[in-house]
């Protein structure tokens, strides 16, 4: 299992809540963490994972997505999921991010 956590400054960085947890596969992380910045501050991120998937026929596969994060004070929250797989990818990731930007996390 991997867990994901962002957290801002003022936030502990030990036993930081999971933004969000999955099964990991291959490679895991990709090599970057691509943030958006509105004034100076973070208001959206976007990281590429790998992670297993099991089919209803109970076979694993491995999947690359681009996971979309929210970022709020104090922490943040999986906004949305993008296969890496389909066209424009990387585009449509980026869209997502900056509809992020105007979203609120839900209350947990």
């Amino acid at each position: 299992m991997v867990a994901v956590a962002i957290v801002g400054k003022a936030s502990p960085r030990r036993g930081a809540a999971a933004t969000v947890t999955f099964r990991g596969s291959g490679k895991v992380f990709g090599d970057k963490l691509q943030w958006l910045v509105e004034d100076g501050k973070p208001q959206a991120a976007i990281l590429r994972v790998w992670r297993t998937e099991t089919s209803q026929q109970g076979v694993e596969n491995e999947v690359q997505e681009l996971i979309v994060f929210k970022v709020q004070s104090p922490a943040a929250c999986r906004y949305a999921v993008v296969k890496a797989s389909q066209p424009s990818a990387n585009e449509l990731a980026v869209a997502r991010a900056h509809e992020a930007i105007s979203a609120v996390c839900p209350e947990k």
